[in-house]
């Protein structure tokens, strides 16, 4: 038996699903540890580097964490040459976008037959010849010789920006050098010589292939076989191109689409093209290419509106303004603009970026710019860090007793004894940090106008924009310009409020695109023609013509450039096919720095120079000059010098189109690379964004590592209250247990992050909602697998709650019968505990008293001082809590009203203690409840205050049982109906009954009688179908105040008559003397 399966508490569970494992690369079949072949199929299994414990994939022979050698090349390693090491970085293949050309002459066989073999290889070397000159002028590469055939590459081995363009060109020559040689061979050899060509663009993977001495550089991959496959289709002397390379020549040429066609052994009909003629008037729509930050231009009225804010933000207003507008269409460089015109007016500026791979990291881009305003280095003490944040608080005027914990917590700066302990609910800290951090603008704005800048929300956190709406949704903070950028597909809910400006950035037109030109070319004089060029292809995206501009510039393409140099020039100068094309172009000019960007994309948006070097290796002397050369071409910006230097991708597609250059395998690579130096030299990240080694993780394809790291950031964004991020985590966690063979293994990994997501789900969106069902069916399903592991216990008992909120109570008692059993059987005191409680709650809301407290007094009984407390944070209760709160109800019903009070005190402070909000909620609401049982509408209306201003805040779930009692403490019928219908609405019916005997009550008292009938038969009716009989003796009693208000005293008196023996069958005696304080009221009034 595995040990996963003897898992004795759920805080053990992972560590022992992943310690357990030594699986085969092979077969996938888990193996004991210690084997060195795998006992299903004999392959060599993972071995562990006996220096450093690192456990290596079979094929490696040096331990990929320390590099020695491992056990087989110890032992042979006294015959063995010495081999020179691969450079770092260096690597011959590549994932590449190109452009492939494939020509073949028409009616080879006829030729062959009509022509003596020596005139027929004078024939093929003219063709060849002639055909080579059209791909040679056009920049192409002619990879292989095929016969009468040619394979041409464009894009490779060195990238242009029109690459497509070039390949269509070269074919139209072809034709038309062959159709003239044809000409010529027609009048001396009587055969008629005609060519066909096919074109397409797609990613291929470049390197050497061959073997025993015999190379070449070839790409590999479906392209090359559409391209040929084009060619076979097409007429003779004509070039045919794929939908895919017409897309990025379209009005250049003038083409004529010959429909959807199937070619052989290409799955999918692909959309085909005639190539006729060069356009004469090209259009660029489609074209386009970035590079870099250039003089502002066209944007006048944007700058105009964002400085007028500027204005009114100095003069004391708080305005906020949120620039969209696509990508790359400029609107990083109006943000520039505006920070060199706010800090010559004198302001602060702070700016922030949000990144895709940070978008589950809470509060990520503030806290990286808090680090940065604090100074925070990486190798101070928590003291010194700690000392930073009190002198920077401290002028503001912010009492620091309550501001440095806080601040400190946020930042994972231990307080020490400093400063007490926070002792809050996570939501109240993050609410509580959220005020702080817009205190901070607020005072940092007395001292002197702030400029506030947060770019990339469409990439922001869901804390992160919490936090943005706090800030747009508070009065407005005097003297602070808050402005924000996002993507234009991006909607912000909160873009309509009337103190945003929405500022939307479009394209340039050719005259603004001129003028951008000569403000990046400076003292270069381009050409008319390359002006032109440029002008006509970028399409008025900025970022293309920054990208187009600089090519030129760096192939020094002036006017003293001689006649040949610009023409063949000219021919580089087309629009980039998109921005990828743009960058693999400026990255070929890079040279061995270009392997440098490609890391340093797989690192992130943002990264250290700490972290590349770590990651690459590469000493200092090689990696300074190379991402030097990176930062000179402005392919990236540095902040700081190294080592202590902080670098960021100019675009965050520049980063995009570099990780994609990368071989799959290279990337997976350099991400396990990346997930090893974050466990060994950065822990403190690693525990603060375990997200972040996750991802690395799950794209290095290390499945097993990357579900315990995403399980540890779901757990942790769980116990901070940030349940959207929570979900986010796990269920990527949940994808890479979908890439695991099938195994117990494998069920066990899926259902500890079930069990995760559970709650979050439940405490965020209902524990009633579909998906939180459908999670703990799963995870029921997967725990049928294993019947005898205490891990179905967690299935179950998620499958119980769904059940019992949904008011099915007698699947609630199977279900909570059969989670006692599983806790039997694994004889763990919290199991056992959380076993006695589902049924005990559910016997409470059957009306079964006697059998629920004896279940929450054995819940009592098993409490110790050392168990589990994150049970609370899986279970969305403290079950110790909850039997104390349930518990005092079933006290005061079977009439020891005393003693309920003093248990509900119990648990409200229990509760407290734990600062765990949704068992302080709920403890305050059974509170609440015992209130209302005693008629007392004040104390039930102070406490009710208290429950839904907390659920508001938290978003728990408390919120409209709460609102239900207080609706009854005030006498409104609309808010109690109102409260009632939502909460049911929500899926919830286990509460119904004594729901709707508040409302009758509320209807009772303002004389709405028959309104009162009709909610107490829909309870009584909701009883019969759940069971929930709780309430029963009580709705009886209703009716029979209802009857006595109508004068049907015959009536009340059955009804009060029929709550006497119910109560009396359940042993309620506080339910039998209400009951029989109206009779005998009633009796009094007839006599």
């Amino acid at each position: 038996m595995p040990g996963w399966v003897r898992a004795r508490t759920f805080k053990h569970l992972f560590q022992l699903v992943i310690a357990s494992m030594t699986r085969c690369a092979s077969c996938s079949t888990a193996n004991d540890e210690g084997l060195k072949f795998c006992g299903e199929c004999g392959a060599k299994l993972p071995e562990t580097c006996s220096a450093c414990g690192f456990v290596n994939p079979p094929a490696f022979k040096y331990c990929g964490q320390c590099g020695g050698a491992l056990a087989a090349v110890r032992d042979a390693s006294a015959l063995a040459p010495a081999a020179t090491p691969p450079s770092p970085l260096g690597r011959e293949a590549e994932r590449r976008q190109i452009t492939v050309l494939f020509c073949d002459l028409v009616g080879s066989t006829e030729l062959a037959e009509r022509l003596d073999p020596e005139e027929l290889r004078e024939v093929v070397r003219e063709y060849q010849a002639v055909s080579a000159d059209a791909i040679a002028l056009a920049g192409g590469h002619i990879a292989q010789y095929l016969g009468d055939g040619l394979l041409v590459y464009f894009g490779y081995p060195q990238a242009r920006e029109d690459d497509a363009r070039r390949a269509v060109h070269a074919g139209l020559s072809i034709v038309q050098a062959v159709a003239a040689l044809g000409e010529r061979v027609q009048r001396n050899r009587g055969v008629r010589l005609s060519v066909r060509c096919g074109i397409h663009t797609g990613a291929v993977v470049t390197g050497e292939m061959g073997a025993r001495g015999t190379t070449e550089r070839l790409a590999v991959g479906s392209t090359p076989n559409v391209a040929a496959r084009l060619q076979s289709l097409a007429p003779a002397d004509t070039v045919l191109l794929s939908g895919a390379t017409r897309a990025l020549v379209r009005g250049w040429f003038d083409l004529e689409s010959l429909g959807l066609n199937q070619l052989k052994g290409i799955a999918n009909p692909i959309e085909v093209f005639r190539a006729v003629r060069e356009s004469e008037e090209a259009s660029r729509s489609e074209l386009g290419g970035a590079r870099r930050l250039s003089p502002l231009v066209g944007r006048e009225e944007e700058l105009a509106l964002v400085i007028r804010r500027l204005h009114l933000a100095r003069e004391g207003a708080g305005p906020v303004v949120l620039v969209s507008g696509e990508a790359g269409v400029g609107k990083s460089r109006l943000v520039q603009v505006l920070l060199e015109q706010a800090a010559a007016e004198g302001f602060t500026c702070m700016v922030s970026r949000c990144e895709s791979y940070r978008a589950n990291s809470a509060l990520h881009p503030i806290i990286g710019l808090l680090e940065s305003r604090l100074g925070f280095e990486r190798d101070e003490t928590a003291d010194v860090r700690l000392r930073k944040i009190e002198e920077r608080l401290a002028p503001l005027g912010i009492p620091l007793a309550d501001s440095v914990p806080l601040l400190a917590a946020l930042l994972s700066v231990p307080a020490g004894g400093r400063y007490a302990p926070l002792n809050l609910f996570p939501h109240k800290q993050k609410q509580r940090t959220l005020e702080l951090l817009f205190a901070l603008l607020v005072r940092a704005a007395e001292q002197q106008p702030l400029l506030f800048i947060i770019e990339d929300v469409h990439w922001a956190d869901p804390s992160t924009h919490e936090f943005l709406t706090l800030l747009v949704s508070r009065p407005p903070a005097p003297h602070v310009l808050t402005l924000m950028t996002t993507r234009a597909e991006f909607q912000v809910p909160w873009a309509t409020r009337s103190n945003v400006s929405v500022v939307t950035v479009n394209r340039l037109s050719d005259r603004e695109v001129r003028v951008m030109i000569e403000g990046i070319a400076g003292s270069h004089r381009l050409p008319a023609e390359v002006v032109n060029a440029v002008v006509q292809r970028t399409d008025g995206v900025p970022v293309f013509v920054e990208e187009l501009t600089a090519l030129v510039l760096e192939s020094e393409l002036d006017e003293g450039a001689g006649k040949p140099a610009l023409a063949d020039r000219l021919l580089a100068l087309a629009i980039p096919a998109t921005l990828r094309d743009s960058l693999l172009a400026r990255l070929d000019r890079m040279g061995d720095a270009k392997e440098v960007a490609q890391l340093g994309a797989v690192l992130g948006r943002e990264f250290t120079y700490e972290l590349l070097r770590a990651v690459s290796g590469i000493a200092d002397d090689l990696l300074e000059p190379h991402i030097g050369r990176l930062v000179d071409a402005e392919l990236l910006y540095q902040r700081g010098a190294a080592p202590n230097a902080t670098y960021q991708f100019k675009h965050a597609l520049i980063q995009d189109a570099a990780y994609e250059l990368l071989l799959k395998s290279a990337r997976r690579q350099f991400h396990r690379r990346t997930a090893e130096v974050l466990t060994t030299d950065f822990p403190t990240d690693v525990a603060t964004h375990p997200e972040v080694l996750a991802h690395h993780y799950t794209e290095a394809g290390l499945n097993e590592h990357a579900i315990s790291a995403w399980l540890q950031a779901g757990m942790l964004s769980l116990r901070r209250s940030e349940n959207q991020e929570a979900i986010a985590q796990v269920r990527r966690g949940l994808g890479c247990v979908a890439e695991l063979p099938a195994s117990p293994v494998r069920d066990g990994m899926e259902l500890v992050l079930l069990a995760t997501l559970g709650p979050a789900y439940g405490v965020s969106r209902g524990w009633a909602a579909p998906e939180t069902v459908e999670v703990y069916a799963r995870a029921s399903a997967l725990g049928e697998r294993m019947p005898d592991a205490p891990e179905l216990f967690w299935a179950i008992r998620g499958l119980w709650l769904n059940a019992f909120v949904l008011g099915e109570l007698d699947r609630a008692l199977e279900l909570g019968q059969r989670c006692m059993r599983l806790a039997d059987g694994a004889k763990v005191a919290e199991l056992l505990m959380e076993g006695h409680y589902t049924i005990g709650c559910t016997h409470h809301f059957r009306g079964e008293q006697a059998a629920a407290r004896e279940h929450f007094e054995r819940v009592l009984a098993l409490d110790h001082p050392g168990r589990d407390l994150s049970m609370m944070y899986f279970t969305a209760l403290d079950v110790v809590t909850s039997s104390l709160s349930l518990g005092a109800a079933a006290l005061w019903i079977t009439g020891d009203v005393e003693q309920a009070a003093r248990e509900s005190a119990k648990a409200v402070a229990l509760a407290q203690r734990l600062a765990h909000p949704n068992s302080i909620a709920f403890a305050l609401y059974q509170d609440a409840f015992l209130h209302y049982a005693n008629g007392d509408r004040e104390r039930v209306r102070e406490t009710c205050e208290r429950v839904v201003a907390m659920s508001v805040e938290r978003g728990l779930a408390m919120e409209f049982p709460a609102r239900v009692l207080l609706g009854w403490a005030t006498g409104s019928v609309d808010d109690t109906r109102h409260a009632l219908e939502t909460e049911y609405a929500h899926g919830s019916a286990v509460g119904l009954t004594y729901f709707l005997a508040a409302l009758a009550s509320v209807q009772l008292r303002r004389g709405l009688v028959a309104d009162a009938r009709a909610s107490v038969d829909r309870a009584l009716q909701s009883a019969d179908r759940t069971h929930a009989h709780l309430w029963d003796a009580e709705l009886h009693r209703l009716l029979g105040d209802a009857a006595v208000a109508e004068g049907r005293a015959g009536d009340a008196e059955a009804a009060y008559r029929r709550a006497l023996d119910i109560a009396g069958q359940q042993s309620a005696a506080s339910l039998i003397a209400r009951a029989g304080e109206s009779l005998a009221a009633m009796s009094a009034r007839s006599s």
